[in-house]
């Protein structure tokens, strides 16, 4: 019911824009409380956690390891949870504020298209919040920022090792004017390339991973499992062309309303969605990949708001139904690449 309610609240705010702020901060504490409060039965994520935990295996990332073993000389793996969960999801609407002030908006969206998943993968939660700072800081501080985002995004890879992927995102904010003007080329480039891993392979690129997160990685197994365990891509074709159509949808909303104000706002979403394409070749080797879409999205609800802010009121409506419709699509693109059953659904939702 909870899940419920949080939806429900945030989209009236949403429609009639009261209290965007306050009703953003109680839905993303009511996810922290959800995230913190799993049920053992249908989760297995939370299971493997609490087993880590209680055996103190350090078989996560350096940053998370230190986290657990620290706070398991005062506090059970429940408490524990709990807590964490509150703090990450209380400092991600901090992130989001600073990017924008509809938070009711991003947490509405939030809740259908990533809360499901990231219910299950809490590691995700924390390292988002630093991808989400480091951002800030690019899009706050343009180039005087990408040092600090350099910084801060590397050091959410010691809670979860994908967070080295966004470490590209200030490398992209340096060509940022020219991505804007070439950014078709980019995609059509990237497309062809993402299309042609999907229906002919990978080309290997699991090798190339491994060597990389050999290197700088701060999981002692990341390498292994991008070998052993992050192997099995989205191989039903019609399913990942469902994610390459999201992607479509996003660069139509950018493109159909684009406004001149946010110009750092925009031209962020253009080299986060360079990123986006990337990752869809990412996909056809592991759907464990999907955090990176999951995270990745953000940027374009942040597009969403940015944009709400600028245009009329029929504009405004028609962006909020692009967002929903998006929203919407991520999940059922989601559930049908995890097989997620209705019992798993009722109980990240809180209803059992």
């Amino acid at each position: 019911m909870l899940w419920i309610t949080i939806v429900l609240v945030t989209l009236i705010s949403t429609i009639f824009h009261k209290l965007e702020r306050v009703i953003g901060v109680i839905a993303f504490v009511g996810i922290g409380y959800l995230v913190g409060t799993p049920n053992y039965n249908y989760n297995g994520d939370a299971v493997v956690y609490l087993n880590s935990f209680m055996t103190k295996a350090d078989n996560f990332e350096s940053g998370y390891n230190w986290l657990t073993n620290w706070a398991g000389q005062f506090l059970d793996y429940s408490t524990f949870r709990l807590y964490s969960s509150l703090i990450v999801y209380i400092l991600l609407f901090c992130a989001i504020l600073l990017f924008t002030k509809k938070v009711s908006l991003i947490a509405l969206f939030y809740s259908i298209s990533m809360f499901p998943f990231d219910n299950e993968q809490v590691r995700n939660g924390m390292a988002s919040l630093f991808i989400l700072l480091g951002a800030y800081f690019l899009v706050k501080w343009e180039r005087k920022g990408i040092i600090p985002a350099i910084l801060i995004i590397y050091f959410g890879s010691y809670f979860h090792s994908l967070a080295l992927i966004f470490l590209l995102l200030p490398l992209l904010w340096m060509i940022k004017e020219n991505i804007e003007k070439n950014f078709k080329i980019y995609f059509i480039i990237l497309s062809g390339i993402a299309i042609a891993s999907e229906v002919l392979g990978s080309f290997n690129l699991t090798s190339f991973l491994s060597s990389f997160l050999m290197k700088f990685g701060n999981r002692n197994d990341a390498a292994t499992n991008v070998v052993t365990v992050y192997n099995d891509g989205v191989r039903i074709i019609p399913l990942w062309f469902l994610f390459y159509f999201i992607t479509l949808i996003m660069i139509f909303t950018f493109y159909k309303i684009n406004c001149d104000k946010e110009k750092n706002i925009h031209q962020f979403f253009l080299c986060s969605i360079i990123l986006w394409t990337g990752s869809l070749i990412l996909l056809t080797i592991s759907f464990d990949y999907l955090r990176i879409l999951r995270v990745v999205s953000f940027f374009y609800l942040f597009l969403i708001a940015s944009l709400m802010t600028e245009v009329d009121k029929r504009t405004e409506r028609v962006l909020f139904t692009m967002g929903l419709i998006t929203s919407l699509l991520l999940f059922e693109a989601q559930v049908l690449t995890y097989g997620m059953t209705l019992q798993q659904w009722k109980s990240i939702i809180g209803l059992i």
